[in-house]
């Protein structure tokens, strides 16, 4: 994944790091439940583009309801290709990434806390460091 020379970057990483816990239980809905990796990729990235050529109403109503849900941590996440989409359920971050030039989503189970610990740590870095002043 990038090389985060930018503190833009950065900090908009920090705050939609944020915007995740502050909001977790709005990541997620059932219809996850049967869906696999590609297919939640897919959901996000694919079928999102088609509601946007659209026309009709209910598909701009259901694009809007899926870009709520769709985090972007800036373009150093996801500037060479690949796909991340974090997800809440039952105390558990829902990693699903898929590597740059791939079909081939794959998911990781992270408990909450310690997904909070591990990103406490990067934002702790992120200011001691003084890459970012603030977010």
């Amino acid at each position: 994944m990038g090389s985060f020379t930018k503190g833009g970057e950065l900090k908009y990483s920090i705050s939609t790091f944020y915007k995740f816990t502050q909001n977790k239980s709005e990541f997620y809905i059932p219809i996850f439940d049967s869906m696999s990796p590609v297919e939640i990729r897919k959901y996000f990235i694919d079928d999102e583009y088609w509601l946007m050529m659209s026309e009709k109403e209910e598909d701009a109503v259901e694009l809007a309801n899926r870009e709520k849900l769709h985090l972007f941590f800036g373009s150093q996440f996801s500037n060479d290709g690949c796909f991340i989409q974090f997800l809440y359920n039952n105390n558990l971050v829902i990693v699903i990434y898929e590597p740059p030039r791939t079909l081939n989503a794959k998911k990781y189970l992270v408990e909450y806390d310690e997904f909070c610990g591990v990103f406490d740590q990067y934002v702790s870095f992120c200011k001691n460091n003084r890459l970012v002043t603030d977010f």
